[in-house]
């Protein structure tokens, strides 16, 4: 087995290795600043998936239910106010898809890795 003796001199590290695994150094600062960045981008790959589940479920109340009158309002009421809620859902959902596919090279790990390196994104 070889013998891992890493140099230190005048500050400088040397990291020696046969991994052929590259070693970023990095501040904390600097790290914390990229991933405050990264991280509600990172959301945007779930974002959708609230407006998405409400309109399915919406969708399959006004394809089911018979709308009463209930608490002083009118099954037309119930199934006007079923169906508002549905298009804005559905609006709202094709919103969030549309940010998420805008933005999808934004949210991979490559991107925050390459703004980690300094290198050209």
């Amino acid at each position: 087995m070889a013998d891992f003796k890493p140099t230190i001199s005048k500050g400088d590290i040397e990291h020696i290795s046969n991994l052929g695994q590259i070693i970023i150094t990095t501040t904390e600062d600097k790290l914390k600043n990229n991933l405050n960045e990264f991280i509600p981008i990172i959301g945007l790959r779930k974002a959708w998936l609230t407006p998405f589940a409400l309109c399915v479920s919406v969708l399959g109340t006004l394809l089911t239910a018979n709308f009463a009158d209930k608490f002083g309002q009118t099954g037309d009421f119930w199934n006007a106010s079923f169906t508002i809620i549905f298009i804005f859902s559905a609006i709202w959902t094709i919103y969030s898809l549309f940010k998420l596919a805008k933005r999808w090279k934004d949210t991979q790990i490559e991107k925050l890795l390459k703004t980690i390196k300094n290198e050209n994104c």
